[in-house]
């Protein structure tokens, strides 16, 4: 039987502690610790019926004293209750446990098939991204394309900072686009610059009625891409 950790054989066996063990009938005291330990190994915990002390509970029990061994068998059984009841608690944390485990395994899943779509979400992001900085680039690259173009069209090749920021200051202008319309695109051939002073509403096409912030531009036309622009 089971006590303090320890798995005794012997039926009469009730606990041990320092230099004692106790039986059903008294507490034996033994010499030393070791010498306990020497006799529970050999006979509480394995040959029993060699034991003196188990041989003359033994004995006692076969001369009539059936009552000591209906109390020992109703001992039993209630410990045997005890175990199974114990045993039960085990099975019921362990299937609160098993719940518990398939739950999170279950939420693992979701976070995986979650993560996964963030993560296709961000690589697509990125490939936007990373397309529209080459448009940019791609459109920065034209406007440069054509500032060098109208600076080379300068008898000199040089463009006056100083007078470009203060007539920049002093006008309203927009830049219309010319081209030929088609089904399926709109052609850029040339530029028209419409511009006037701040302020002056002279009816000018291309511009609204109301004046605009000096140095903002009012352009308009179709919508087009640089890439469109750069095939043409």
């Amino acid at each position: 039987m089971p006590n303090n950790g320890r798995i005794t054989e012997c039926p009469f066996y009730v606990n041990e502690r320092n230099g004692y063990i106790t039986c059903e009938d008294a507490k034996r005291r033994f010499q030393d610790s070791q010498t306990k330990e020497e006799h529970m190994d050999t006979y509480c915990d394995d040959k029993w019926e060699e034991c003196t002390y188990a041989a003359a509970m033994l004995a006692a029990y076969k001369e009539g004293e059936s009552s000591v061994v209906t109390n020992k068998i109703k001992a039993l059984e209630s410990e045997n209750r005890k175990v199974n009841i114990m045993l039960t608690k085990a099975e019921n944390r362990e299937a609160v446990k098993d719940r518990e485990i398939k739950k999170l395994v279950m939420r693992n899943d979701s976070l995986g098939k979650r993560y996964g779509k963030l993560k296709e979400l961000h690589e697509r992001l990125e490939q936007t991204q990373q397309l529209a900085m080459e448009q940019i680039q791609s459109a920065m690259d034209i406007c440069e394309a054509r500032v060098a173009y109208l600076l080379s069209e300068i008898p000199d090749g040089k463009l006056d900072e100083v007078k470009f920021r203060e007539w920049h200051k002093e006008h309203e202008f927009c830049i219309i686009p010319e081209g030929e319309a088609t089904d399926d695109e709109f052609k850029i051939t040339g530029w028209v610059l419409r511009a006037r002073k701040a302020g002056e509403s002279d009816g000018t096409e291309g511009f609204t009625g109301e004046p605009t912030e000096a140095g903002r531009s009012q352009t308009e036309g179709a919508e087009y891409t640089a890439e469109a622009e750069k095939a043409k």
